[in-house]
């Protein structure tokens, strides 16, 4: 658990199967929905997925980038806890907005009730990978720069930050792999920055998923606490 959380946007844990262990068409997602509205899940809304393709060929003319759709996502919210569940072929991922308290609430309350229930419709078997990700928010401006929020962040005195981007990716050596993303932008000297701290982990063997997702969350705490300055 965080010791702070006061910056926390969204919490979510996530787990994607072998599709080809798995059945899957669009009326899954009915199906799905009729179990899962007695925990409040009431709100349903459909998003596309597209892939994204450019041509590195320097010998064919540079042209748009080829979008192609590569299928149907469903999010089911309940707009009392403040929660929400995605759903794709193969995906399914638990998420839980602020205020946050923390992990084995989500896991506990939300996470394991619906996954039973997804697994009941006999699907969900040959676990790939769990995620878990925070996404946080803060205020950045003149007197309250970046630099004071994160500890690899340069302090340049005399100087407005006009933007961040940031992208990093580590590899644990334990099935598991960190994921760092930091942006903003800061043209009118203040605005929101958003960082992304996330941990994916991949079976070793025929581990429970709720303790791959234990481990995919110890990583990505015990990460969190080193770079962030708990401001």
């Amino acid at each position: 658990m965080l010791d702070n959380n006061n910056h926390l946007v969204e919490v979510l844990c996530g787990m994607r199967f072998d599709s080809t262990k798995n059945e899957w068409d669009s009326t899954f997602f009915g199906k799905f929905h009729d179990r899962i509205s007695q925990y409040g899940f009431v709100e349903k809304e459909e998003r596309k997925e597209f892939r994204v393709e450019f041509n590195l060929n320097k010998k064919v003319p540079i042209g748009n980038p080829g979008v192609e759709e590569t299928g149907i996502k469903m999010v089911f919210k309940n707009p009392i806890q403040k929660s929400a569940i995605t759903l794709s072929e193969g995906y399914i991922s638990f998420h839980k907005l602020a205020p946050y308290e923390n992990w084995d609430d989500l896991i506990n309350t939300i996470a394991k009730p619906i996954l039973k229930e997804y697994k009941e419709l006999g699907i969900g078997n040959g676990i790939v990978e769990v995620q878990c990700l925070y996404l946080n928010k803060f205020e950045v401006s003149l007197e309250n720069p970046a630099s004071n929020y994160f500890h690899f962040l340069p302090e340049i005195i005399n100087s407005s930050q006009k933007n961040i981007l940031f992208q990093s990716k580590y590899d644990l050596g334990n099935n598991s792999i960190i994921n760092l993303s930091l942006r903003g932008n800061f043209e009118q000297s203040k605005g929101d920055l958003f960082f992304e701290c996330s941990c994916s982990t991949t079976p070793l063997a025929d581990e429970d998923v709720f303790d791959l997702a234990s481990i995919s969350h110890t990583e990505t705490n015990k990460v969190f606490k080193s770079v962030y300055k708990n401001k």
